[in-house]
């Protein structure tokens, strides 16, 4: 096999275990930013819950002062009604009274759902906040994790980038610009084996004279179907 073969051969190595390196550059922070999104979910569903409970207190708290007000205008209009001198006057009180009384009715109902409600809220927040302190365990364990294997990746890559150099140096401009062309074409396998009569790239059958060249190991030689480089195991 001659230098140049041995070399894009090597390269398409290199390229291999760089194309996995840089994945793993890729695929790493991606993971961890969606284990982030799911913490950042339940934080979210927890200061939801707070804000709603936050809001229906507040709100509980007008219509107990709603009722209050209104009690004391019940006790003003009972004093009315007994001063009542006819008939007509008593009756337009009672009348006053008892919209009252049925508008309290109502607000007192509104009240304790919104108790209920809000005792539903105060579980619901207990739990989230267990949820949260779990989950955001589990993420400093794994970010730890993602940050010792990112950094191994970016190593390995920049050894490879490294090693890619050394290699393709060596390697004439034809065959090298020939590789790249490939390399982008053929989804990063510029260079492949032949397995028995067939390119192992794309199944294509290499004919007898390639594989004679082949054999001999002095030619670059390339599938008629897929143009990847091709070569034969020793």
């Amino acid at each position: 096999m001659n230098d140049t073969m041995a070399r894009l051969r090597a390269l398409q190595e290199i390229d291999n275990n760089r194309t996995r390196a840089l994945r793993d550059c890729q695929r790493i922070p991606r993971e961890q930013q969606q284990r982030f999104s799911e913490v950042e979910a339940v934080r979210v569903r927890l200061e939801r819950g707070r804000e709603e409970a936050k809001r229906m207190r507040a709100e509980e708290k007008n219509l107990e002062l709603e009722m209050k007000s209104r009690e004391e205008k019940l006790e003003k209009l009972r004093i009315q009604a007994n001063m009542a001198r006819d008939t007509s006057t008593l009756l337009a009180t009672n009348h006053q009274i008892q919209s009252i009384k049925d508008e309290n009715s109502k607000l007192e109902d509104r009240a304790l759902g919104l108790v209920e409600r809000i005792g539903e809220l105060e579980k619901g927040s207990e739990k989230h906040e267990k949820d949260l302190a779990r989950v955001q365990g589990e993420y400093d364990v794994f970010a730890k994790a993602c940050e010792a294997e990112l950094a191994k990746a970016k190593e390995e890559l920049a050894a490879h980038d490294k090693k890619r150099a050394e290699v393709a140096g060596g390697i004439p401009p034809e065959p090298a610009e020939l590789y790249d062309r490939l390399l982008q074409a053929r989804d990063g396998l510029a260079v492949c084996a032949v397995d028995g009569e067939s390119c192992v790239g794309c199944g294509g059958e290499v004919s007898p004279n390639d594989l004679v060249k082949l054999r001999n190991g002095r030619d670059v030689v390339r599938c008629k179907s897929c143009s990847r480089i091709l070569y034969i195991d020793a």
